[in-house]
């Protein structure tokens, strides 16, 4: 999430160079988008994992 939130740092400073103040808007609205999307798959992945974990541990 930290790298997410570097690469958002770096496109709010290229496109703040070339585009108008809207345009960061809408880039700023995104982040919170791909944070929850992040979050989600890290739920599945780690939920996941611990079922695998202790299916495997049972047998």
């Amino acid at each position: 999430m930290t790298a997410a939130s570097l690469f958002n740092l770096a496109d709010v400073i290229f496109i703040g160079r070339g585009v108008n103040a809207m345009a960061i808007a809408g880039l700023s609205l995104t982040l919170p988008l791909m944070n929850i999307s992040a979050a989600f798959g890290s739920l599945i992945g780690v939920g996941a994992s611990t079922l695998i974990s202790v299916k495997l541990g049972q047998k």
